[in-house]
Order: C-alpha cells, then sequence, then structure tokens
C-alpha cells in the first residue's frame, strides 16, 4: 500500500505540487506511519491473546479427536520438569485433556528413579501406571527393585506453573508469559548458559518482539524510493 499510494502521487506530480505548496515530506508518510503502527499493536495483540488461544484450542482438538495421528506425528523429544522438592520429572510427551504424562522417568535422587509409562496429575494425589522402581544397590550400579501395575506417588507435588508448562509448550505461550519465564535470567544477556528449553522461550519470545517491526519496515524501506521526484525521473 505504501508503494501504491505514494508512487502513484508522484507519478501525477501530486508529491511535487505538494512541497512546493508548502506540505513538507514527513507530513506525508505520517498517515502511513500511523497504519504501520496500528498494525503493529494488532500483531502483538495476536501474539498476546489471540494466537496462543486459537494454538492451544487447535492442539487440544487435534489431541482429543485425532489423538493417533497426533501422536506419530509428534517427534519424539525429552522434556523436563522440577518438581517442588527439587527432584526432576523427565517425560515425552503430555496429554492436557488427560492431564497424563507418558513415558516419563521421575528422578527422586541419584540412587532412586522410577521408570512410569503413564503418570497422572489429574488428581491431589499422582498415580503411576506400569512403574518400574530402579535402586543403586552397593555395587553402584540401578537395578529394578519392585514393579507395579499401579503406584500412587503422595511424594510427587507438582506445582501449578509446572503443569502449566508442561500443557504448554513455548510456541502457545503468549509474550508475557515467556517474558516471565526468562526476565529474570541472566544467561538471556549473554551471561552464562540456558539449556535447551530456555533456549527456545527465548528465541520464540524474541520472534514475537521482532516481527511486528517488519510493519514498520514495510513503511521506511521503500517510502524514500517512491518519493523522489525530479525532471528526469522515469
Amino acid at each position: 500500500s505504501t508503494i501504491k499510494v505514494l508512487t502513484t502521487l508522484n507519478s501525477h506530480n501530486e508529491i511535487s505540487a505538494l512541497v512546493t505548496g508548502g506540505i513538507p515530506l514527513k507530513t506525508l508518510i505520517r498517515p502511513l506511519l500511523l497504519s504501520a503502527a496500528v498494525a503493529m499493536g494488532f500483531l502483538y495483540l495476536n501474539f498476546q491473546i489471540i494466537q496462543p488461544l486459537s494454538l492451544n484450542h487447535l492442539d487440544g482438538f487435534e489431541e482429543r479427536y485425532f489423538r493417533d495421528n497426533f501422536k506419530e506425528n509428534t517427534p519424539p523429544s525429552v522434556n523436563r520438569l522440577l518438581l517442588k522438592d527439587n527432584s526432576l520429572l523427565l517425560y515425552q510427551s503430555y496429554s492436557p485433556t488427560q492431564q497424563s504424562f507418558f513415558d516419563a522417568y521421575w528422578i527422586r535422587s541419584g540412587d532412586e528413579i522410577y521408570r512410569i509409562k503413564t503418570l497422572s496429575s489429574s488428581d491431589t494425589t499422582a498415580i503411576g501406571h506400569y512403574v518400574d522402581q530402579l535402586i543403586r544397590d552397593d555395587e553402584g550400579q540401578l537395578k529394578r527393585s519392585q514393579s507395579y501395575e499401579l503406584l500412587p506417588l503422595p511424594e510427587m507435588e507438582f506445582e501449578e506453573k509446572s503443569l502449566y508448562a508442561a500443557a504448554h509448550p513455548p510456541r502457545l505461550q503468549s509474550i508475557s508469559d515467556l517474558f516471565i519465564q526468562l526476565s529474570w535470567r541472566k544467561e538471556v544477556f549473554g551471561m552464562g548458559k540456558m539449556n535447551d528449553r530456555e533456549a527456545e522461550i527465548a528465541t520464540i519470545l524474541f520472534y514475537k518482539l521482532a516481527i511486528p517491526f517488519a510493519c514498520l519496515l514495510a513503511v521506511l524501506a521503500p517510502a524514500p524510493f517512491s518519493i523522489r521526484f525530479g525532471r528526469h525521473l522515469p
């Protein structure tokens, strides 16, 4: 639109007439910059509210009605979750509709690990299905101590923020949610190392902050070339 409006004015010699009449070029560009600012505001609104709601609804719909396809098309990954007691939960995937973790390892300590096929977090007490308990023996090797078809795990306590992060990958989160997770971290500013998840959060946050400026660039980049006028201008 910027190129179309300005080049049309220029080809009809209207820009030279307006400038000759005392109207500065910045006054001609001002409505286009205002339109770019409105578009930037809409994109930030989209990244903050509209897109997270839409993508979360879409993922929930696909997971609910196309579960088999959803699992087949989802590449294998390892996700981590820090629990209240500072123990670590590693899992491959999380289903928000079932409120369950799949293919999980609960590293309670260096000497005790639980391998869990399905871990339900919907009740007040976490429940593991098909659980193997691995205990370190006197020789320093981790060996399977016991197996359970169903095992309540009352010691496992989830934080609400942790479950939210598990159910909402960074690409589904709003700008404010991403910023809260990284605003206090010095690693973002190059003063340390980040793990894979923190790097992913930082990448998506900076992407969502930078993309709306393309609207401003779309006005400022072609404007100088579109408003040039002279006796020998084609």
